[in-house]
């Protein structure tokens, strides 16, 4: 049986709808979670109610983020898989996954230039 990779379009629409899936899936339980660590209480602080609130931005938010990580994962796959005895391949895909996880930080989290912290 042959194994085709994913080209980079299949990997930005797979990584799309996979963020997408887990917000829609999982932003209710968040919400729940920060809603009963309150400390207004769980019904002050809204209860049951519009816990799908927000869940537009937050979905905007982090889609684009998923789809880069699948790119970047494949990619990098792609790239060390020719390079790489096959007994060694479970190494390719820990390194494409903290290659994706390494971009997908950068972007969300830059880092401030360095004459931040050295001037007041």
């Amino acid at each position: 049986m042959s194994h085709k990779d994913p080209d980079f379009t299949t990997s930005l629409l797979a990584g799309g709808i996979a963020g997408l899936s887990t917000d829609v899936a999982l932003f209710p339980l968040d919400t729940l979670k920060t809603r009963l660590q309150s400390k207004a209480g769980f019904r002050a602080s809204g209860g049951f109610r519009g816990i799908y609130f927000g869940l537009g931005p937050a979905a905007v938010a982090s889609a684009p983020g998923a789809a880069l990580f699948f790119c970047t994962y494949e990619s990098t796959k792609k790239i060390l898989g020719v390079h790489v005895l096959s007994n060694y391949q479970p190494v390719v895909h820990m390194t494409a996954a903290c290659m994706g996880e390494v971009e997908i930080n950068c972007l969300n989290h830059p880092t401030p230039a360095p004459g931040h912290y050295c001037f007041p």
